[in-house]
């Protein structure tokens, strides 16, 4: 590990958690390099506190959680790259105040939509390619992937084949949905892990278990699922005896005694109107589905007055 005037690199591989080497900087830091190693933790939001900084390069990594916000107020950050870790959520609204940033690399994480509108008019990121590609130019959108997550002058955002799909923005590469993935997809989008009781996630996203064997979800016989049970949201602070709202295995909000309308096992191909109701779910954000959730419960309980 060296430091050099005023960048800092990293040139062994190292697996401490990002925020140990944040401490050890000493303002004004203007360049942050430490791609392609086994760093851990969250990009720490004291990042703000380096006024002089202009790259922050941090690619291939192990780093977690959200985008933070405060990156927004580094005038005069002109590289950021986060391409290829495990982050998650969206990109924050206040990236588009950064009036120096030239070079936006987001791709190869779990992010989700919206992408903010400055980002995607912006002529002076990745290239000015935005005047051509809107919003492919930041991040592909789902359904579609490129090598990098982001359209390129020698490559676009491709759209995925009809059985094939992502489960966020920037992917890298299409695959196969598996009722898992859907399950998974569904649990991060609607922020299971937040604010779900500890015992409705028990067995969500655990690896060494069937998704048969999650808290709420049910299977047939064949170990198809055929529906699940989530804890409804409650924003009000209204009690609310019942407590649950069934899903069936569209992963839609609504609760519906018919069979699911989407087979999520991929046995057979959608039909067009499937099709489309599948890419309108996919492409709902957080607060869509708490939107819907809340409108849905809101007419259950008028229903049940009635």
């Amino acid at each position: 590990m060296s430091s050099i005037g005023r960048k800092f690199c990293i040139r062994q591989v190292v697996t401490s958690r990002l925020p140990y080497f944040i401490r050890i900087f000493r303002s004004p830091i203007q360049r942050i390099d430490v791609f392609n190693n086994e760093i851990s933790g969250t990009i720490p939001w004291s990042l703000a506190n380096l006024p002089m900084l202009q790259i922050l390069h941090l690619k291939n990594n192990r780093i977690e959680g959200s985008l933070p916000s405060e990156l927004g107020s580094l005038n005069m950050l002109s590289w950021l790259d986060v391409s290829l870790n495990q982050l998650t959520g969206t990109i924050p609204e206040s990236f588009t105040n950064l009036q120096e940033l030239r070079d936006l690399r987001l791709g190869g994480n779990k992010l989700y939509d919206p992408v903010p509108e400055g980002l995607c008019s912006n002529s002076k990121i990745n290239g000015g390619l935005a005047n051509h590609c809107g919003c492919d130019a930041i991040i592909c959108p789902m359904m579609s992937y490129s090598p990098t997550g982001y359209a390129t002058a020698n490559e676009g955002c491709t759209k995925c084949s009809e059985e094939e799909g992502t489960l966020y923005i920037g992917s890298t590469a299409c695959k196969h949905f598996s009722q898992r993935d859907m399950l998974s997809l569904y649990f991060d989008a609607i922020g299971g892990a937040e604010w779900w009781p500890v015992e409705s996630t028990r067995g969500w996203k655990d690896e060494n278990l069937s998704e048969c064997e999650w808290e709420g979800v049910t299977c047939d016989a064949d170990g198809e699922v055929n529906g699940i049970a989530v804890p409804q949201p409650n924003p009000r602070g209204i009690h609310r005896n019942d407590g649950w709202a069934e899903l069936h295995a569209s992963r839609t909000i609504h609760y519906s005694e018919d069979e699911p309308k989407i087979d999520l096992t991929g046995r057979r191909k959608p039909t067009a109107e499937e099709q489309a109701e599948i890419d309108r779910i996919l492409r709902r954000t957080f607060e869509d589905l708490k939107a819907e959730a809340e409108d849905y419960y809101d007419r259950v309980e008028k229903a049940g007055r009635n």
